[in-house]
């Protein structure tokens, strides 16, 4: 019996899907495709950034045709890559990562946190080819390239990344030697249930899903409270928003008591906070607008191509590549990606958004072309 292991839909525990399918065998198999690299992607920290990294993996596929992907990633975001056409296998951090990685090879390895598990387990696995960050014997992290040096000292100087202005998207590809016009979006993919959904969820929330919705994510993270519009300014961007147009209030668990006392004062439905990441992302799906900080919902939205309007105040603006989908929001101030947690200045870099450019904004892009 045949078996051509170096297939890329070889699975080794069961039929390969065209067995079952169609009937096929190796020996006679039309559906064969030789695999041509394997390449592991390391990134661990973040649900935006694990998000936003996706942008790197038509990249990969395109520079190295024929090639398997894997992904090790907490479980915590494991479904944001769930779907992915670009992503061959996913291995989670706290459960199957460590032993595939002392049982197998790569010929490429991108470590792309600069954290020590990110790094210790680039350092673990076997790779012809490793690019990012690695980890030494004292436990110090290093970049493992020239391509690396630079998003490493960024990390290691707020000035520096203060006065930084490549996207994200640039500084992956110079990490990973990619070329340089390869730059695309967060990859993110809702099946058809999942798309469906969101409209059910929207409709039982008194929203039309057939007319225009705006989002308004009031989220901000645990590390970075100053990436949220101040309360006030939240009402009155929904007071002023909701006059002629239909708004859902998106965020977390822990927006759900502010969401819930600005629903009350303004009428405006909230979406909860007990949704997982793809539901969240299927009523993200639904809207025609989002207005949110540097959050995962702007990842989210960036991926499923909506228009935006994103503002901006501890973290850098110029990082967000926006592929001509909205607005950038962000106060002309010396302190602007500060990439502090608290700030004691008043007004703050969110106090001074101002929610009459939020809602022009809004206008201009939801007006029929």
């Amino acid at each position: 019996m045949i078996v051509k292991k170096d297939c890329r839909f070889f699975v080794g525990s069961k039929p390969c899907v065209f067995h079952k399918q169609h009937g096929a065998l190796c020996e006679r198999c039309t559906y064969y495709e030789p695999i041509t690299a394997r390449i592991l992607v390391i990134k661990l920290d973040s649900m935006g950034d694990v998000l936003r990294t996706t942008s790197l993996l038509p990249a990969l596929k395109k520079t190295y045709p024929g090639s398997v992907i894997t992904w090790i990633t907490r479980r915590e975001s494991a479904d944001l890559l769930s779907g992915n056409p670009f992503i061959d296998e996913i291995l989670e951090f706290e459960t199957s990562a460590l032993p595939q990685l002392l049982a197998r090879s790569f010929d490429h390895i991108v470590s792309l946190d600069a954290t020590k598990d990110s790094a210790a387990l680039c350092r673990i696995a076997r790779g012809t080819i490793k690019r990012g960050f690695g980890i030494d014997d004292t436990g110090a992290l290093y970049p493992l390239n020239q391509g690396s040096a630079e998003w490493f000292f960024l990390g290691l100087n707020d000035q520096r990344k203060r006065q930084n202005r490549k996207s994200y998207q640039e500084i992956l590809l110079d990490i990973c030697e990619l070329p340089k016009n390869l730059i695309y979006p967060p990859q993110l993919v809702l099946d058809e249930e999942e798309i469906g959904a969101g409209r059910v969820f929207i409709a039982q929330r008194g929203l039309n899903p057939d007319k225009p919705i705006i989002g308004v994510n009031t989220g901000s993270g645990s590390r970075w409270r100053m990436k949220s519009l101040p309360f006030d300014a939240l009402k009155r961007l929904a007071e002023q928003l909701s006059t002629a147009y239909q708004l859902i209030l998106l965020g977390g668990k822990q927006e759900q008591e502010k969401n819930d006392h600005l629903s009350r004062l303004t009428g405006v439905p909230n979406s909860g906070g007990a949704h997982n990441l793809r539901e969240f992302a299927g009523i993200i799906n639904q809207c025609s607008l989002i207005i949110t900080g540097d959050t995962l919902a702007l990842h989210m939205a960036l991926a499923l191509q909506k228009k935006i309007i994103a503002f901006f105040g501890p973290t850098s603006p110029f990082e967000i590549e926006m592929f001509s989908l909205g607005e950038k929001l962000f106060p002309a101030i010396d302190c602007l990606s500060c990439y502090r947690p608290t700030c004691e200045k008043n007004p703050t870099c969110a106090d001074l958004i101002r929610v009459e450019d939020m809602v022009n904004r809004a206008k201009m892009l939801l007006a029929p072309l």
